[in-house]
């Protein structure tokens, strides 16, 4: 295998958050590249990753301005980058093809494109805007099922998208993601796991370690857990999502807990009460040690 087994499970989120779907797509191992290509389009859809020693080298098609376009990633962030990038392109031009093609299933040429009035290539803009804000939406979906770098990640983007500064730890950290407040900062260990966060958990010793060699004064450390992640919202009503031994500990860390979906809240008031929701984010930092309860299971 040329990709890592999670750098594999990346490029699937990917695929799997598009409007097309993972199951529209195909793997290829061909002369040292891992290709990715739509099964309708084989020939002219596909995004291509190269490992190299210290980086990697993308390719895909189709690009922005012409058939095939590439660059050198020095790290896989920037390959998944690119990744969403170029599903992008895919969307527009399956998107201007099915409106070209109509019924008639005949694709107009490309230089026919060339002579249609301004307002056409606006549509295509705004048609493209709206399916990345539909990803990006959807997207956030996976607080309230996701776990492992992907779970980090969508929590980091939703403080952010509440309106603090956040970032995700470098591998190996004691925590994942780190969030300046206004005061002192949020130290963010993040966890997604079927169960309960239990007393043999490794979290707790990672709670410990970054409250002991990291914490300053005025930060807090932090427990985001998207526990029973399997079970729909409304049935994770009444679960513990810790142990009663493991919260004991926790507090005893004056450590704090809240769950994803408590974010996911705070996340959708940000959209329409965005002073409401930082209130409540700056209030998890003072908050007494151990699980932040919420007043209402409801999403929305």
């Amino acid at each position: 295998m040329l990709l890592l087994p999670t750098q594999m499970h990346d490029l699937r989120e990917i695929l799997s958050a598009n409007a097309l779907g993972v199951e529209a797509f195909r793997f290829e191992t061909l002369n040292g590249m891992v290709f990715v290509r739509l099964l309708e389009r084989q020939e002219s859809v596909w995004f291509s990753i190269q490992p190299l020693q210290r980086s990697f080298e993308t390719k895909w098609s189709p690009g922005k301005e012409y058939r095939l376009e590439g660059e050198s990633c020095r790290h896989w962030g920037a390959v998944r980058d690119r990744m969403h990038t170029w599903l992008e392109f895919v969307n527009r031009e399956l998107a201007a093809a099915a409106r070209i093609e109509g019924e008639s299933g005949v694709q107009a040429p490309a230089w026919a494109l060339e002579h249609l009035p301004p307002d056409y290539a606006d549509a295509v803009r705004q048609i493209a805007e709206l399916q990345e804000r539909e990803r990006r939406l959807r997207r956030m979906s996976g607080l309230l099922w996701e776990t492992g770098e992907p779970l980090n990640r969508l929590v980091r983007d939703a403080f952010r998208e509440i309106g603090f500064p956040a970032e995700t730890t470098a591998p190996g950290a004691t925590f994942d993601v780190v969030v300046s407040l206004s005061v002192g900062r949020l130290l963010v260990e993040v966890t997604g796991i079927d169960g309960a966060v239990n007393k043999a958990s490794k979290k707790i010793a990672q709670v410990l370690n970054a409250k002991q060699s990291v914490a300053a004064d005025g930060d807090r450390v932090c427990i985001a857990v998207n526990a029973h992640r399997t079970a729909p919202i409304e049935e994770r009503k009444g679960r513990e999502i810790v142990t009663r031994d493991a919260l004991g500990l926790l507090v005893g860390l004056d450590a704090v807990v809240f769950t994803t979906s408590d974010l996911y809240r705070i996340w959708l008031l940000a959209r329409t009460a965005p002073e409401a929701a930082r209130s409540q984010v700056e209030a998890i930092r003072t908050a007494r040690a151990g699980i932040v309860i919420r007043e209402d299971d409801a999403l929305i």
